[in-house]
C-alpha cells in the first residue's frame, strides 16, 4: 500500500511542480498551400483547452506540459496569416482547431515528437457559411536526441499537411455543401463522436504503411513481398502472441520510420520498435503494446557503471516493459496515441 501511496505522489508530482513549457510559432516558416485564401478567423474548438500536450525534461524526462507563449487562437492565426498565399480575391476561410496535440516517446537511444491536428476548415460565402472538410494529420519527428525544440517545426508540418487535403477540395462548387447561417450554427449540428469506420481496418491491404494517412486511403507504400520473422513471446501476459522482425523482400533490409504493416489482412502498429495488432471497433481504435522504458533508469545505472552498468540496467528495464500489458488508445483521424491504460499484473 505504501508503495502504491509514494508511486501515485511522484506521478503527481511530475506535472504539479513544473512550469508548462512554452511553445512559440513565430519563427516557423512553412509552404502551407498551392491554392490561396484570405483567413478570416481561427476559432478554439478544443474540447481540453488547459495545455496543448506535453513534453520531456531533464534527464528524467520529467513530464511537463507543453503551451503557447500567446492566446491559442492568437498564435494560430499569427503563424497561418504568416504562412499563407493570401489576397482579397481568393477564397475566405475559417479554421476550428478541434484537436492539438503535442506529446513524446522515449526509447533506449532514440526520441519520438507527435503533433495531432485536426483543423476543420469552413468557407465564408455570400453571407454564408460552409463546412468543407475535416483535415486530421499526426506529424511525426523519429530520429535525434532533442526532440522538444522541434516541436513547432512538426506542428507547422502538420498544419502544411491538413492545407494540402483543403487544396483538393473544390470551393467554387458551393452546391456540395450544406449552407449554415453563421459558424455556430456549424459546430452545433456537428457530432463530434463520429463513428469509427471498420471496414477501413478489417479489409486493410497488405504491405508498408509509412503514415496513418496511408492506411486511411488503403494505399500502402510498398506493397511488394515481406519476410517476417515470428518469435513466441514468454511474459505471462503476452501469452500465444509474438514478436515480429520484419523485412522487405525484394532487399530484405528492416522496416524503418514506418507507421505500420499489413500481412494477410491483419494491420500491425509499430510502437517503439515492437509490432502489436491493431483492434478496431464502432467506438474504439487500439492496440495491446508493451511499457515505455524509464530511461532514467538507465543513465543511472550508466553513471554508476559505466557502460557495462548502462547495459545491464538496460537489459533490466526492456525485460520490466516487456512484462507491461498497456492498451493504447488511437485517434482514428491521426493514427496518433490519445491514451494508455495499464492491463498488466506486474511483479511487486
Amino acid at each position: 500500500m505504501k508503495n502504491i501511496f509514494l508511486t501515485i505522489l511522484l506521478l503527481i508530482s511530475q506535472f504539479s511542480y513544473a512550469k508548462d513549457y512554452v511553445l512559440s510559432l513565430s519563427q516557423v516558416e512553412v509552404s502551407l498551400n498551392e491554392k490561396s485564401y484570405q483567413l478570416k478567423s481561427v476559432v478554439d474548438a478544443r474540447t481540453e483547452k488547459a495545455n496543448i500536450g506535453w513534453v520531456q525534461k531533464g534527464l528524467s524526462n520529467r513530464k511537463v506540459f507543453a503551451n503557447f507563449a500567446m492566446p491559442f487562437d492568437k498564435e494560430i492565426k499569427n503563424f497561418l496569416s504568416n504562412n499563407l498565399n493570401t489576397s482579397n480575391d481568393v477564397p475566405a476561410i475559417h479554421a476550428l482547431v478541434e484537436r492539438l496535440y503535442v506529446s513524446e516517446k522515449t526509447g533506449f537511444s532514440k526520441e519520438w515528437g507527435y503533433a495531432d491536428l485536426i483543423v476543420r476548415f469552413i468557407l465564408q460565402k455570400d453571407g454564408k457559411f460552409y463546412n468543407l472538410i475535416r483535415a486530421a494529420y499526426q506529424s511525426e519527428i523519429r530520429k535525434g536526441a532533442d526532440i522538444t525544440k522541434r516541436h513547432p517545426e512538426n506542428i507547422g508540418n502538420a498544419f502544411k499537411a491538413c492545407f494540402e487535403q483543403l487544396d483538393s477540395v473544390d470551393l467554387t462548387d458551393t452546391d456540395q455543401f450544406e449552407p449554415f447561417e453563421d459558424i455556430e450554427a456549424i459546430t452545433s449540428a456537428i457530432d463530434e463522436l463520429v463513428a469509427i469506420n471498420t471496414e477501413v481496418f478489417n479489409s486493410v491491404k497488405d504491405g508498408v504503411y509509412e503514415n496513418f494517412q496511408e492506411v486511411l486511403a488503403k494505399a500502402p507504400s510498398y506493397s511488394g513481398d515481406l519476410k517476417i520473422e515470428k518469435k513466441e513471446r514468454k511474459q505471462e501476459n503476452w501469452e500465444g502472441t509474438y514478436d515480429l522482425k520484419v523485412r522487405y523482400g525484394d532487399s530484405n533490409k528492416k522496416l524503418k520510420d514506418i507507421w505500420g504493416f499489413a500481412q494477410d489482412g491483419v494491420l500491425y502498429v509499430k510502437h517503439l520498435e515492437f509490432y502489436f495488432e491493431l483492434i478496431a471497433t464502432e467506438k474504439e481504435l487500439y492496440f495491446y503494446g508493451y511499457g515505455v522504458p524509464n530511461t532514467q533508469a538507465v543513465n543511472t545505472g550508466a553513471i554508476i557503471g559505466g557502460a557495462i552498468g548502462g547495459g545491464i540496467a538496460a537489459a533490466s528495464e526492456s525485460a520490466r516493459m516487456k512484462k507491461q500489458k498497456i492498451k493504447y488508445l488511437l485517434d482514428p483521424q491521426t493514427g496518433g496515441i490519445m491514451n494508455s491504460y495499464n492491463d498488466s499484473v506486474e511483479d511487486k
